[in-house]
C-alpha cells in the first residue's frame, strides 16, 4: 500500500460506524423493496457471513436492457467482477457453468455515501417499472 492509500483509508476510518450504518440502512431497504421483482434475483446471503455493503449485486435477465433503462433514468449500475479464472496464473480452468451464469446476469446497483432512502426509492421504482 502506498502512503496515499493510506492516508486515504485512514481517513474513512473517522466516520466509518456511521457510513456503514446507512449503508446496511440502504442494502435493507433494497433487500425488503426487490424480493421477488419479475426477472430479478438478488444474490444469496449465506448465514453468519456479513457484507461491508460496499456493493449491492443482483442477477437479472436481460442484463444489457436493464442496463439501460437504469442509464436512460439517471441511474448508473455496473458490472464488477469478470472471470479471470482463464489466466494461466490460475491454471486457466475452463469449466465452471455457475461462473457463466455469474457472468451473464451480474449487476450492482448504487450503495454508497450519496445514496439516501430517497434516492434508494427512486432507483427501487425504476426498476420495478420494468
Amino acid at each position: 500500500m502506498n502512503n496515499y492509500a493510506a492516508a486515504l483509508g485512514v481517513a474513512n476510518l473517522r466516520n466509518y460506524k456511521e457510513r456503514l450504518a446507512r449503508r446496511i440502512l440502504i442494502a435493507r431497504f433494497y433487500q425488503t423493496n426487490l424480493t421477488g421483482v419479475s426477472g430479478l434475483r438478488l444474490f444469496e446471503k449465506a448465514p453468519g457471513r456479513e457484507s461491508a455493503h460496499w456493493l449491492f449485486g443482483a442477477h437479472v435477465e436481460k442484463r444489457d436492457h436493464f442496463i439501460r433503462a437504469l442509464r436512460d433514468r439517471g441511474i448508473a449500475s455496473s458490472v464488477v467482477h469478470q472471470r479471470i479464472d482463464r489466466n494461466s496464473v490460475f491454471g486457466g480452468k475452463a469449466d465452471l457453468p455457475n461462473q457463466l451464469e455469474f457472468d451473464r446476469t451480474q449487476i450492482h446497483i448504487p450503495i454508497h455515501d450519496g445514496i439516501d432512502l430517497e434516492k434508494a426509492g427512486y432507483i427501487v421504482d425504476t426498476i420495478k417499472s420494468g
